[in-house]
């Protein structure tokens, strides 16, 4: 409850509370889905991103999450996170977990995150094998979770609902998974393609019909989008609440920073500019994607409320910030045939 006072404050006033911090696009796995391009790419140096961390801190921003690629592989990780940690940053893990080891258990326990998401690709090593490259893969994360749970560092799980996976998540084998560690277990079924537009990593996507059968199977994703739809149905006008380039931020693994990390466009190098002239770029894009989301084909559509099209998906997936996605409008509407 504090957490959410506080961020009503920074929204009231506009001002920058989040900020998501590319480490690396580095990754220790070969996912079939993964949208990062620079697998074997370079690292900042320490001071650039001692800088990064610097800026923002000078703007009053209270919460990180860090993310790759897989941030254990960035080699500064320790120091970056111990200094952005005794800055007084709340912060979340975005990670794989393959690579946590007793060194990185000691600093989370000497330095707690606020939480640790681990992005798990199966619930056996044919999974991992199939998703990932290597099923020695799968023996990693469950010995990292493992540790995880000796030391009552608390975690939560998540994955991507891909074709690969399906038969896992229809099963409820990832909700087994996350009960053996009694932690929190959630999915997403929506695929993008890479940041260069590459669209190969959408030959995992779900179908439309295969998605509504896995919602279908779950009574808490039944409920909610029932909840949703009725909501839709009401007369009221849409408001698009995203505050993307105003409230929060996402800075790439070579320092430059977007209004979030699905829109790659127009970036502004928070290490050789001043951090007013970074949010005055960015907020002009957010007041552009304002102007799109009001008036673009999507703005008068029946299903606007329960369809999550905005200028971000759409230029990944149709390289223009303005164009529905058809993808995303069939998904809508089979939502509402089938639980509304």
């Amino acid at each position: 409850m504090m957490i959410e006072k506080i961020k009503e404050w920074f929204i009231k006033n506009n001002k920058l509370y989040f900020a998501t911090v590319e480490l690396t696009q580095n990754c220790n796995f070969n996912c079939k889905h993964c949208y990062c391009t620079n697998k074997e790419s370079y690292n900042l140096s320490l001071e650039d991103h001692i800088t990064i961390v610097d800026k923002l801190y000078s703007t009053g921003c209270l919460f990180l999450n860090f993310t790759g690629g897989e941030i254990f592989t960035c080699k500064h990780f320790e120091e970056i996170y111990s200094y952005a940690k005794n800055k007084g940053f709340i912060i979340d893990l975005l990670t794989n977990a393959s690579l946590i080891n007793d060194k990185y258990i000691s600093l989370l326990k000497k330095l707690p995150p606020k939480n640790i998401a681990i992005t798990i690709y199966g619930v056996n090593e044919i999974d991992y094998e199939n998703f990932t490259g290597d099923g020695a893969n799968f023996d990693k994360t469950i010995h990292a979770l493992e540790l995880l749970k000796e030391n009552k560092i608390p975690f939560v799980l998540r994955t991507v609902a891909t074709k690969t996976l399906k038969n896992s998540l229809m099963n409820k084998e990832f909700n087994k998974l996350a009960e053996r560690f009694n932690t929190r277990f959630k999915y997403d079924p929506i695929i993008f393609p890479k940041t260069t537009g590459d669209l190969s990593p959408l030959s995992e996507s779900l179908s439309i019909k295969e998605i509504i059968e896995l919602e279908k199977n779950t009574q808490q994703r039944k409920n909610v989008w029932k909840e949703q739809i009725d909501l839709n149905i009401e007369d009221t006008e849409f408001f698009w609440g995203c505050r993307a380039g105003i409230n929060s931020i996402t800075i790439d693994f070579k320092g430059d920073a977007y209004v979030c990390g699905l829109y790659r466009v127009n970036p502004i190098s928070i290490i050789d500019n001043n951090m007013e002239k970074v949010m005055k770029h960015l907020n002009d894009i957010h007041k552009r994607h304002i102007n799109i989301v009001n008036n673009n084909e999507c703005s008068k559509c029946k299903n606007r409320k329960i369809c999550k099209w905005c200028p971000a998906y759409s230029y990944i997936y149709n390289s223009n910030d303005t164009d529905k996605i058809t993808f995303f409008c069939e998904l809508a509407e089979e939502r509402v045939k089938e639980f509304g």
